[in-house]
């Protein structure tokens, strides 16, 4: 796996990892729905007729990747990271060759590899806040064509919801993931099962996150601050975009996968929005609604960074965090109900005045 200094900025680095974090990611994130992707691919429309090239930022497993390999020409799944792509070339492989490709480079250095007015959408799932937001937004403007899509968007920990949870007549279900417990459980208290999953994330996250040289916590901070603002921190030129659309799924969830526990500096959100933005949201605790037991809570922990094996952690506070919540939850079997917390942005390339 590739190494990275103490104070490299990009910290989003495969390294001397578990043999399982891929299997333990793919089976513990969400699925972007059919309903979802339409929604892109709607305002998309309104814009820009063609469906020709399509760039994923930051790839990772190829969640995105694959869904826009459905229905562009051409995808490009970009990573800065040569393990993931390794690993998402095997798991795409039944994509057929001339649909898919894979790119090398990060969102600040993809200008260097890729030419600019290329691309009819960029994506970047996930991965938005651990990079240098400004300058990678300039960068998506220039890989563009005019009316172009840019699409970003971001969801943090899994929250616990109520047993009687409702939503839409067909809740956005992730069937894949999607179980039934043949166990009867015990009424429980949602609230507390997520307090527990808050305070084991944090735990999860402290050794990665705090006491880092400069410049690894600046981009922590960054990311942190981003996160907690719902990406509203993130600024747009009214002089490069056009139509810019930000809507929440669930805004009363927190919106990161850490919080100040796990931080030796302040999280500070801030809001960069402005009058002309369109600013939606919806509480719909079944959106990408899922069940796990406490193994599988476990094993969204485990996939929720690529922390290497040699990370120094509390052990024996997380193991009894885990023991807390297992009988929270009502037992070892017993599988209870999480939803998301989602933002996504939409911006459309302004075409130059003639």
């Amino acid at each position: 796996m590739n190494s990275i200094s103490e104070d490299e900025h990009v910290f989003w680095k495969l390294r001397n990892i578990r043999d399982t974090y891929w299997e333990e990611y793919i089976a513990t994130r969400p699925v972007y729905t059919p309903s979802f992707m339409s929604r892109i691919y709607t305002y998309h429309v309104e814009h820009l007729h063609t469906f020709d090239v399509a760039i994923d930022i930051g790839s990772g497993a190829g969640q995105a990747a694959a869904a826009l390999a459905s229905r562009f020409s051409t995808t490009i799944a970009s990573d800065n990271d040569a393990a993931s792509l390794a690993f998402m070339k095997y798991r795409l492989s039944h994509i057929p060759r001339n649909k898919l490709f894979y790119s090398l480079t990060s969102g600040e250095d993809v200008l260097q590899h890729h030419r600019p007015g290329s691309m009819d959408m960029v994506v970047a799932a996930e991965c938005f806040p651990v990079m240098d937001m400004q300058y990678v937004l300039r960068n998506f403007h220039e890989l563009l064509k005019p009316r172009g899509t840019m699409a970003i968007w971001v969801y943090g920990r899994a929250h616990f919801v109520k047993e009687s949870a409702t939503g839409p007549s067909t809740p956005d279900i992730n069937c894949d993931q999607h179980a039934t417990s043949s166990e009867t459980a015990l009424p429980y208290d949602n609230n507390m099962c997520q307090n527990l999953l808050d305070r084991i994330m944090d735990c999860n996250f402290r050794p990665i996150v705090s006491n880092n040289g400069p410049e690894r916590q600046k981009s922590w901070k960054r990311a942190a601050d981003s996160l907690a603002s719902w990406l509203e921190d993130v600024e747009f030129d009214e002089r490069q975009w056009c139509d810019v659309r930000r809507h929440k799924w669930n805004p009363h969830f927190e919106p990161a996968f850490f919080g100040q526990g796990a931080c030796d500096f302040d999280i500070e959100p801030r809001s960069r929005v402005t009058a002309t933005e369109i600013c939606t949201e919806e509480t719909d605790e079944t959106f990408w609604v899922t069940e796990w037991n406490v193994e599988e809570v476990g094993r969204f922990v485990r996939a929720s960074f690529p922390k290497p094996e040699d990370t120094k952690s509390d052990d024996q506070e997380m193991e009894k965090l885990f023991s807390d919540l297992r009988t929270a939850m009502g037992g070892s079997k017993i599988k209870r109900r999480l939803s998301w917390g989602v933002v996504l942005i939409l911006a459309s390339k302004k075409s130059p005045i003639r």
